[in-house]
């Protein structure tokens, strides 16, 4: 998560993209789809999206991730 978040402050998207959604893989098998840190993969990668102008994209993570925090919250 923490290399995806380095190649977004590159503004190197691609590569950010590929980190996030590596993290987001390993957090959905280790903690399952309704938990926090999924919550904040989906969050990240929405919001990479929202900076990529991939709107449809980024609201579909970015609801994802609002989603479990209602639900855990």
């Amino acid at each position: 998560y923490s290399i995806g978040a380095v190649y977004e402050d590159m503004r190197d998207y691609s590569q950010a993209l590929l980190y996030y959604n590596t993290a987001c893989t390993i957090r959905e098998r280790i903690f399952g789809t309704n938990h926090p840190d999924t919550a904040q993969s989906y969050d990240s990668i929405g919001g990479l999206q929202l900076k990529k102008e991939q709107y449809t994209e980024a609201l579909f993570y970015l609801n994802k991730a609002l989603d479990i925090r209602g639900e855990i919250l």
